[in-house]
């Protein structure tokens, strides 16, 4: 559903849902500590209640640290409310660039195999408003294409390996939580609306 205040949030999908800022955000703790966690809570009951208690210290990861420290004393220790928001955050954001640089693969294909078959299919070109010297249907696909392949490589740059909010904080790699709740090296991300 399209929002006034957001315009175009409806088409990030669950990327930037509350649903996975607070598993990423379990990821992160997870992954500082070196083991899964063991919460009690289903993560749609926790969003409620960390949305809930947030507004006391002005964001959620303190009602969380206060929840994950019943079963792990040791959580969060020698992190910062802001160093897990923001690890969360480049977390879930290197999601969504994976996904829209497989999109882009898919649209790539396509402009490519519609440029191949319209290679000789002529047209009028333009230049303003008026006629320009003929061209082809492919050539202006292809113009196209090479857009989208720009557009993958901007995307390309910001690959995890080279983003320093990959590499801190935490021993070990991100990873989705299985059922959100936990993290594992083959974890799965949350599955799309």
């Amino acid at each position: 559903m399209a929002d006034l205040y957001w315009p175009g949030d409806e088409r990030a999908g669950d990327h930037f849902s509350q649903r996975a800022l607070v598993t990423t955000m379990l990821a992160v703790e997870a992954d500082w500590l070196g083991h899964d966690l063991d919460v009690a809570v289903a993560v749609d009951d926790l969003v409620d209640d960390l949305a809930a208690a947030a507004e006391a210290g002005g964001n959620p990861v303190i009602p969380l640290v206060r929840l994950l420290r019943e079963a792990h004393p040791d959580a969060h220790r020698g992190l910062t409310s802001q160093d897990v928001v923001d690890s969360a955050l480049m977390r879930m954001a290197a999601v969504a660039v994976a996904d829209l640089r497989r999109d882009l693969a898919t649209v790539g294909q396509r402009l490519a195999d519609l440029a191949e078959v319209h290679r000789d299919t002529p047209m009028v070109a333009r230049t303003l408003t008026q006629h320009a010297v003929p061209t082809t249907f492919g050539f202006r696909v292809a113009a196209w294409l090479t857009a989208v392949l720009d557009a993958d490589e901007d995307l390309a740059r910001l690959s995890p390996s080279s983003s320093p909010a990959r590499r801190a904080p935490g021993p070990r790699s991100s990873s989705w939580g299985a059922g959100c709740l936990t993290t594992s090296p083959g974890g799965t991300r949350p599955a799309r609306r």
